[in-house]
């Protein structure tokens, strides 16, 4: 024999893995050598070949994400993860991918699974979660600062108007705001609710103490005293416009922005007795519709206080609400006649909060449309890339059919030639 005896012959590669692996050769040099479209196109080509294989995926992401092509970076790691999920690398290029679309929040997440449940002494993922929280504070910043701009510009524009009103005649006719321009349907939401914000009755203000001399086992009670019932709390949280409204978690909690977290604690604590869902399912009064209604009021009350729970975004709200604050106090300057301070700085703040889920959602629907487009393009890319492979697959079947054919038809030619 002229095998080596006890030598385990290597199992020979179909075509398909030949060319798969072919394509995965030349694409991985082109991306170390930073040639970052050959190598998506030569990844591209390798799928074609085998689209379950996830390391493809998981190459092609890092390839897509070089290329600054963000949302296919996302969309490759996404497929990568749901072929082999416990494969880590392709966790670390889907937090990549989110990290560089500024969701810091998920990236943050994808990083504690790695280490929660898939290699808890990963240094990237440790690195990971530290680059999260500076690049998320660092948008904060940045937002703040847009923000601050933005509110200054409006208070120039309101002392040019008052300027201008004071120049006035009386006889003088007001500008019309009949020609104003109509947003689209969100924003038609969005004036609606700003319109509203204009009637707003002030929200008895939570007082912020430590009831020092109040028993501990009070203290709970203390907080219920001015929350009224579930009746009352159901129609707070859930009044017209309430998505809007209920941005604010302090505002949700009723309770000051410079309350303490063991305040806020207690305060939620307090809201829990009156509209859990499980405590409005036991009381005599209760019926379906007030059921699911508290339920829907408690998830306020809860993602408010898990928001409040983290430092960061508890910090993040604060600033907020201040720029409200300064912000209403500009404006009950400028006219005293608007309504009482309080009012002026609740309406502001509302909508500064609401500004900034405005321009989330923008934000979110643009980037959703993007990715379908590229999903689009990218599906209609592959489907190119399969049809001619097939197409040459089958031309080359049937060229050898007809060069058998041929063969044997030469072979029965020159046998009967012989005889």
């Amino acid at each position: 024999m002229s095998e080596t005896i006890g030598q385990k012959e290597e199992p020979q590669k179909e075509d398909w893995e030949v060319q798969r692996d072919h394509h995965k050769s030349l694409a991985d040099t082109a991306f170390r050598s930073k040639n970052y479209k050959e190598a998506i196109e030569e990844y591209s080509n390798a799928i074609t070949f085998d689209p379950d294989f996830h390391i493809l995926y998981s190459n092609r992401s890092a390839a897509y994400l070089a290329n600054g092509e963000k949302s296919r970076a996302l969309q490759d790691a996404k497929k990568c993860v749901q072929l082999k999920p416990e494969f880590v690398k392709g966790h670390g290029r889907l937090a990549a991918s989110m990290m560089s679309l500024g969701r810091w929040n998920e990236a943050r997440s994808v990083y504690k699974h790695i280490l929660s449940n898939l290699d808890k002494d990963n240094t990237a993922a440790q690195q990971g979660i530290k680059d999260c929280r500076e690049r998320e504070l660092k948008a904060k910043e940045a937002e703040m600062e847009i923000l601050r701009k933005a509110q200054e510009e409006k208070e120039k524009a309101a002392a040019t108007e008052a300027v201008r009103k004071e120049t006035e005649t009386n006889g003088e006719e007001k500008p019309s705001t009949e020609n104003k321009e109509e947003g689209d349907e969100e924003d038609d939401l969005l004036n609606d609710f700003f319109d509203e914000v204009e009637d707003v009755k002030p929200v008895k203000k939570q007082e912020v103490q430590e009831e020092k001399e109040a028993p501990k086992e009070n203290k709970i009670q203390i907080q219920l005293s001015d929350l009224g019932d579930t009746s009352t709390q159901i129609e707070r949280l859930l009044r017209p416009n309430h998505e809007w409204f209920n941005l604010n978690p302090f505002a949700v909690l009723d309770i000051s922005h410079e309350a303490p977290l063991e305040l806020l604690s207690r305060r939620y604590k307090a809201l829990s007795l009156i509209l859990h869902p499980d405590k409005v399912r036991n009381t005599s009064n209760n019926n379906e519709e007030m059921v699911q209604k508290a339920e829907e009021a408690f998830e306020y009350i809860r993602k408010s206080m898990n928001s409040l729970k983290d430092e960061d975004k508890a910090k993040h709200f604060r600033d907020l609400v201040d720029q409200g604050m300064k912000q209403g106090q500009r404006d009950f300057d400028a006219d005293p006649s608007a309504g009482t301070l309080k009012s002026c700085q609740d309406k502001a703040t509302l909508k500064i909060f609401a500004e900034i889920e405005r321009k989330r959602r923008d934000v979110e629907r643009r980037k959703r449309n993007q990715e379908q487009r590229e999903r689009d393009q990218e599906d209609a890319e592959i489907n190119k890339i399969k049809k001619d492979r097939d197409f040459e697959k089958q031309w080359k079947e049937g060229d050898r059919i007809e060069k058998r054919i041929g063969n044997w038809r030469d072979f029965a030619k020159k046998k009967k030639s012989r005889f």
